[in-house]
């Protein structure tokens, strides 16, 4: 998966029985994915959370898309500000192509968003700056290659209260 060097431990393989352990157990899990909760107003859903149909403003999943969002609104009714939605992207494609998906993105939330606060959507801004934001992350390798986990990264909508 792209490790520079392996070590092994044989110690560790050697490790002494640690002698009767408890029996496993079944832990029921929820199928849906619950947003992270706000950090002063403000939420980054990664494409994990809301994820896009390639190159669209097309949510892949619309009902998980939607309970997420549901999720971040109801997090969000404490924030007094003007509240922003920013779409994000990794470098992949032109930049004008970056600048339309990441806009329609952000439109496509802040939408949602509106509709499960129960406001108009003319009330939060919707912004799309594709790879142009301060917490970017590098996602291409020395020859130029887009390096697929770190691209994941900088595919986001970033919902923050100012």
């Amino acid at each position: 998966a792209g490790a520079k060097s392996v070590t092994f431990h044989p110690a560790l393989s050697e490790a002494k029985d640690p002698g009767p352990l408890p029996p496993v157990t079944v832990v029921a899990i929820s199928n849906s994915i619950a947003a992270a909760p706000p950090v002063g107003c403000t939420q980054v859903l990664s494409e994990q959370l809301v994820q896009f149909v390639p190159d669209t403003a097309d949510f892949a999943d619309p009902n998980a898309a939607r309970q997420t969002i549901a999720g971040v609104a109801a997090s969000m009714k404490g924030c007094q500000g003007k509240i922003s939605v920013t779409g994000t992207t990794s470098s992949w494609g032109d930049a004008a192509g970056r600048q339309r998906t990441s806009q329609d993105r952000a439109e496509t939330v802040r939408n949602e968003l509106a509709a499960a606060m129960g406001i108009d959507a003319s009330a939060i801004v919707a912004l799309g700056v594709g790879m142009d934001f301060p917490e970017y992350i590098i996602d291409r390798d020395a020859s130029g290659r887009l390096i697929p986990a770190e691209a994941a990264k900088n595919r986001t909508v970033r919902i923050t209260e100012s």
